[in-house]
C-alpha cells in the first residue's frame, strides 16, 4: 500500500513537471509566433521605408534635372547664363537640393538601422528563451 502511495504521488510530481513543461512550450510558442509576426511586419514596414527612401531619392533627382534643363533651355546668352550671379544661384539651388536629399537619405537608413538593431534583439531574445526552456526541460526530464 505504502508503496502504491509513493508511486501514485512520483506520478502526481512526473504528471505536474509535465504539464509545466507542456505549459512552458505553449508560452515559448506563443512567443516564438507572437516575434514572428512582429518581424513580418518589421521587414513590410523596412520595405516601404526603402520604397519611400527610393521615391524621396527619385524626386531630388527630377528636382535638379529640372533646375539644370530650366538652365540650359533659358533664354539667356551663353555669357548670361555663365554670369557670376546666375552661376551661384544655380549652385545654391543644386546644394540645397543635394542637401535636402541627403538629409532624406541618412533619416532612411537610421530608421532602417534601428529596426534591424530591434528585430536583432528581439530575435536574440527568443533564442536565449527557446534555449533556457530547452536547458530546464532536459534537466527536467528522466535520463535513459
Amino acid at each position: 500500500v505504502e508503496k502504491e502511495n509513493n508511486r501514485k504521488v512520483r506520478d502526481s510530481e512526473e504528471g505536474k513537471k509535465t504539464a509545466n513543461r507542456d505549459q512552458q512550450l505553449s508560452t515559448l510558442l506563443v512567443e516564438l509566433t507572437t516575434t514572428k509576426n512582429l518581424l513580418t511586419c518589421k521587414e513590410q514596414e523596412l520595405e516601404r521605408v526603402s520604397l519611400d527612401l527610393e521615391e524621396c531619392r527619385a524626386e531630388e533627382l527630377e528636382a535638379t534635372q529640372k533646375v539644370a534643363t530650366r538652365v540650359l533651355e533659358s533664354d539667356m546668352s551663353k555669357e548670361e547664363a555663365e554670369t557670376s550671379e546666375n552661376m551661384r544661384n544655380l549652385i545654391i539651388s543644386l546644394s540645397q537640393a543635394l542637401e535636402k536629399s541627403e538629409t532624406q537619405r541618412a533619416d532612411g537608413i537610421e530608421r532602417l538601422l534601428r529596426e534591424r538593431k530591434t528585430n536583432a534583439d528581439s530575435l536574440r531574445k527568443l533564442g536565449e528563451s527557446v534555449k533556457r526552456f530547452y536547458v530546464s526541460l532536459n534537466a527536467t526530464s528522466p535520463q535513459r
